[in-house]
């Protein structure tokens, strides 16, 4: 009998068992961690271009023009007064468009000096030029080439092509100085009246390519000496255009 009474509490006891254990768990999956990120590498910030401790700084000045007036000139006779420009001529690829340089004006040594600067245009060849304007008459004429040949084919007086130290230097490719044979001075010691006259010319054959623009003097040119070996520039300043992204100044040859 007790050996029964045994059985059933122990089968009693087992179904309580079950009973509370339920049914088994279902395991669940572990989350994985996230990849730490790839770093990016700095981009390295470019270092600042060296400035040219012996570069001359260009200042602004208050005599200037945009070279707007275009010509071509069909050249029959060598003398000037004679050589009428090509009507409706407005310009062409190859050579020039009005508006592409400038021209600002300097004095040095009581002469008149030319600072042409611009588009790619400057890269030339070309055979600048200077003169002054007084009433109806050019005074002071001179070209001279800033780049090798390029007044080879000068068709006007050979008189008028500059001498040294009258003539234009290249600085880089969009910058020339030029020389003028214009004194600053009158006769009478006072400033010269008139407009500067500065052009940009190229030649083929017996015809002349060019870009000019006067310039009245109504007060003094700021000095520049025009034999220094390297030229800067004010900050702001328009001449800064011509400076490549790595340049804080400009060689001249």
């Amino acid at each position: 009998m007790r050996t029964r009474l045994g059985l059933v509490i122990a089968f009693i006891a087992a179904l309580s068992v079950l009973a509370c254990s339920g049914p088994a768990a279902t395991p669940v999956a572990a989350t994985p961690t996230p990849a730490a990120p790839t770093p990016v590498p700095a981009t390295p910030t470019p270092a600042a271009p060296t400035p040219n401790p012996d570069a001359v700084l260009v200042p602004d000045s208050p005599l200037t023009a945009t070279l707007s007036n275009i010509y071509k000139l069909n050249v029959t006779s060598r003398d000037p007064l004679e050589i009428a420009p090509e009507a409706g001529y407005q310009g062409d690829d190859a050579h020039f468009f009005p508006n592409e340089a400038d021209v600002w004006w300097y004095q040095h040594d009581g002469m008149f000096v030319a600072l042409f600067f611009g588009s790619s245009v400057m890269a030339g060849p070309l055979c600048p030029g200077t003169s002054i304007q007084q009433g109806d008459q050019f005074l002071y004429v001179t070209n001279s080439a800033a780049d090798d040949g390029a007044c080879d084919h000068y068709p006007f007086p050979a008189a008028q092509l500059a001498p040294p130290p009258v003539g234009a230097t290249r600085c880089g490719e969009l910058m020339i100085l030029y020389q003028s044979a214009i004194p600053v001075e009158g006769p009478t010691g006072d400033l010269q009246a008139g407009a500067l006259w500065g052009a940009l010319e190229t030649y083929e054959g017996d015809v002349v390519y060019g870009l000019t623009a006067p310039t009245d003097i109504t007060v003094d040119a700021p000095e520049l000496d025009p034999t220094a070996d390297a030229y800067t520039f004010t900050p702001g300043s328009q001449l800064e255009e011509i400076l490549a992204p790595d340049e804080t100044s400009v060689a001249c040859a």
